[in-house]
């Protein structure tokens, strides 16, 4: 799956809500939308914002079968 294959997606799911959330320990340090400091809306626009410099995929650290997708656009002079 290429880059503007996972932005597609991730997009239709978040506009769908079918997503989910693991609950774990300092979960209001790395996951702001969890905790709904950032809306749907704005993970949609930061995905749109992303171009592919800004985008990596690495197997998870528990699970290798599992791709992590890491998005780090630049929004407001810093990256997110």
């Amino acid at each position: 799956m290429g880059f503007r294959d996972v932005k597609k997606l991730a997009i239709r799911c978040l506009q769908q809500g079918a997503y989910d959330h693991e609950v774990r320990g300092n979960i209001d340090v790395k996951n702001l939308f969890a905790t709904g400091q950032v809306d749907k809306n704005e993970v949609i626009e930061l995905i749109r914002k992303t171009s592919g410099d800004a985008y990596q995929c690495r197997p998870h650290h528990q699970d290798a079968d599992t791709d992590v997708h890491i998005l780090q656009p630049w929004k407001s002079g810093c990256y997110w």
